[in-house]
């Protein structure tokens, strides 16, 4: 009776490990572009809150924020805070 191995040979294991390469190979773009897909649809997601808090201002003080406000109460020169740190 012969002695027989188990195990893998070098050409396996290199088939194998070319498989693999190209299926990552494959995989990681979609998954970039599914990350890009996401950041892509928070950027908007903020974007529309922006929006809708921008009318609730509205329509609560009937006046759209003001571009900047005076950081002390009775400054005329700088610092000013825009509407979004305000």
């Amino acid at each position: 009776m012969r002695n027989q191995r188990r195990g893998f040979t070098l050409v396996e294991v290199l088939v194998i490990s070319a498989v693999v390469a190209v299926l990552l190979a494959l995989f990681l773009p979609a998954v970039a572009e599914a990350q890009e897909e996401a950041r892509k649809n928070q950027c908007k997601n903020h974007l529309k809150q922006m929006g809708l808090a921008m009318h609730n201002y509205h329509d609560v003080h009937k006046t759209f924020p003001p571009g900047w406000v005076a950081a002390k109460e009775d400054a005329e020169e700088g610092p000013f805070l825009g509407w979004v740190a305000a």
